[in-house]
């Protein structure tokens, strides 16, 4: 699981409906994931413009350059709304809220 999963990108489509919406969770970057991997992610996000994007927590794991690594986030071309996980609060909790509110 930590070498296959980590890396597996599920895109699901549900209905017709007039609002789209994009969900990215545990994103976990650090350890094992990079700018490369989000980079590709946000890509994929945009192709399907959606209207909001909702990221429910998770972003880093053992990560230390949180700016550089979260960068790639910038790109996406809708609303973004967010919550901490349990990752992203410890260690790194008021410097991850931080850095992703910028």
């Amino acid at each position: 699981m930590r070498w296959v999963e980590p890396n597996w990108i599920k895109v699901r489509e549900y209905g017709k409906g007039k609002l789209k919406i994009a969900v990215l969770s545990d994103i976990h970057l650090g350890a094992y994931k990079g700018t490369a991997f989000l980079e590709n992610v946000v890509a994929m996000v945009n192709e399907m413009e959606p209207d909001v994007v909702f990221l429910p927590g998770d972003f880093v794991y053992m990560a230390r350059d949180l700016g550089a690594l979260l960068a790639p986030l910038k790109n996406i071309g809708a609303k973004m709304y967010g919550v901490l996980g349990n990752h992203d609060i410890k260690p790194t909790g008021e410097f991850t809220r931080k850095t992703m509110y910028r």
